[in-house]
């Protein structure tokens, strides 16, 4: 007897769980099978695009056509579905990415004479498993050679300021040397450009004005020999510096032949030719660089003595 109701127990537990199952892989009207589901990637996550593929057997005549519209879903999208044929089987494939995490319900898709029903998507999140507590704080870090990089640096910033006292230091006497020559030439390189400049424009200016300004280059030379203002000093008055300033009276007395013939154009309006000026720019010139050369070669003299 209790064999009797333990057999109808089971026979009835197996109808209900036939009658419950049968709908997932028997269509609805009896007009396919569902053989198989696969999802592409097998484990994907939110923001994934997943393939559905779904291996159906229909009965002759009825066709398995890719959904030509597909439901909106709140947790994610569809994008495309396309038929495969398989030996006498049709696979449907179908895209979709889902946006939200969970169990996801596949809405019926009509697909021609079909109706897929029954699909869910279980869709896993990237913190699965992950540790629930925020992770301790690191220290700092630094990049590759940091260190090497901030010893360099402050052994560059100490070396460099020693080295350039070093270097001004063991250079200074060099540094006066090329000042003092700088400055010594300077009165000399000044004149050679007065001259050149009084030398083209000797035909353009008047003779007055000519001999105003030879006259106040060779004097504005003549200051670095001896310890006045020769700018304020007139003919006469030149006579006496240039006899201790010459050691060949010659010479002397040419340079003062320049400035009395000067004297007699500045106020006695004595005319002069272009000839005549560039003579005198001449004679000026040759005279002050012979000065200019005994006056360096005592200084030498005097050093080596």
């Amino acid at each position: 007897m209790r064999g009797n109701i333990f057999g109808r127990i089971l026979c009835r537990f197996l109808c209900c769980t036939f009658f419950f199952l049968f709908p997932a892989f028997l269509g609805a009207d009896g007009s396919y099978t569902v053989e198989s589901i696969q999802f592409i990637p097998p484990v994907y996550y939110v923001g994934d695009r997943v393939e559905l593929r779904a291996v159906l057997r229909s009965s002759s005549g009825v066709r398995i056509l890719p959904p030509k519209e597909f439901p909106r879903i709140e947790w994610g999208e569809f994008h495309d579905a396309y038929i495969v044929p398989r030996d006498g089987l049709t696979a449907l494939h179908i895209s979709f990415t889902a946006y939200q995490t969970g169990s996801k319900t596949i809405p019926n898709l009509v697909c021609g004479d079909v109706v897929l029903q029954g699909l869910s998507a279980s869709v896993r999140s990237l913190t699965e498993g992950a540790v629930r507590e925020p992770a301790p704080a690191h220290g700092s870090l630094l990049l590759p050679s940091t260190r090497l990089i901030i010893a360099l640096a402050a052994g560059f910033l100490i070396v460099l300021p020693l080295a350039a006292l070093a270097c001004f230091i063991w250079l200074r006497p060099g540094l006066r040397k090329i000042i003092g020559y700088y400055r010594e030439k300077q009165p000399y390189r000044k004149l050679k450009k007065d001259l050149a400049l009084l030398r083209v424009r000797a035909g353009e200016t008047d003779s007055r004005q000519f001999y105003i300004s030879l006259l106040e280059a060779m004097k504005l030379y003549m200051n670095r020999h001896i310890a006045a203002n020769c700018l304020a000093f007139t003919t006469r008055e030149l006579e006496a510096v240039f006899g201790k300033t010459f050691e060949c009276g010659q010479e002397a007395d040419a340079l003062l032949g320049i400035f009395r013939y000067g004297d007699e154009v500045k106020f006695g309006g004595r005319e002069s030719s272009q000839g005549k000026r560039l003579q005198d720019i001449s004679l000026g010139a040759a005279i002050l660089w012979r000065l200019e050369n005994s006056r360096r070669a005592a200084k030498k003299e005097s050093v080596h003595a």
